[in-house]
């Protein structure tokens, strides 16, 4: 992954999360699967975890936050260490009413993934009325 020029800064990007750099070292990580650096990111910065950047040149119109990038990676330790640290697969359908992570993870066969996934967004609907 090349960095994008609108990550390029050390400056605080409104509603994203953290600087241009923090949000690009935070999803590369977790592309990458590297929990131990995940772990350090998040030490210094709990609030990384929902970091995300819509519309930024260079990362595609789908790809969000890290967990995203970890889904779109196929790897489960990072996914299940984001979920822990308070990552949930229903911060994508806040955001547009579609979920990719459970999309991607069916459509590629990562079954752990997307079981992990499934497990989470059950979890948060656990005990959920719908019904008026």
């Amino acid at each position: 992954m090349r960095l994008p020029q609108d990550l390029d800064t050390v400056e605080p990007i409104p509603f994203a999360g953290g600087t241009g750099l923090e949000i690009w070292c935070t999803v590369s990580v977790a592309h990458e699967g590297d929990v131990d650096a995940l772990r350090g990111i998040l030490d210094v910065n709990p609030d990384l975890v929902h970091c995300g950047h819509y519309g930024c040149e260079g990362l595609g119109r789908d790809c969000y936050r890290p967990l995203h990038f970890a889904v779109h990676a196929n790897r489960l330790r990072a996914v299940q260490f984001l979920l822990g640290q308070g990552a949930h697969v229903l911060d994508e359908f806040l955001l547009n009413s579609i979920n990719q992570s459970l999309a991607i993870a069916r459509e590629a066969g990562f079954d752990e993934v997307y079981q992990a996934l499934d497990d989470d967004r059950r979890t948060c609907f656990e005990g959920v009325s719908f019904f008026l």
